[in-house]
């Protein structure tokens, strides 16, 4: 897991709502971690040389910005890839607008989706 995903994971741990120690902690770490995992699979069958993208959108829990990019940068700089290029873009559509209950913690969002370049 990236350092800055650990920082994730232990800010939802410590986060005062109920469910984030017993049901987000578990959760995030896995989605991290699998996360991780389809990377690793990603860099052992990208031929040498070769580019990887990836187009990954941001999150949030309650108010916290997860900044998806991030972990995923991290990762893959970890494989032992270069960031190339980053091509930021207002998201359009995220899961999280379909909840009502989601703006008590925000009143607004903008997620950002991003296209990550790696060699």
């Amino acid at each position: 897991m990236s350092e800055y995903g650990r920082t994730v994971r232990d800010t939802i741990e410590h986060h005062p709502s109920k469910g984030s120690k017993h049901y987000y902690v578990p959760w995030i770490h896995n989605y991290m971690l699998g996360v991780q995992e389809g990377l690793s699979e990603i860099v052992r069958t990208v031929c040498s040389g070769g580019r990887i993208c990836v187009v990954v959108q941001d999150s949030y829990y309650k108010a916290f910005h997860i900044d998806t990019q991030r972990i995923v940068t991290e990762i893959l700089e970890g494989f032992g890839k270069t960031p190339v290029t980053r091509q930021d873009f207002s998201a359009q559509t995220a899961f999280s607008r379909m909840n009502p209950k989601a703006t008590r913690y925000l009143r607004t969002r903008q997620n950002v989706e991003s296209l990550l370049v790696f060699e």
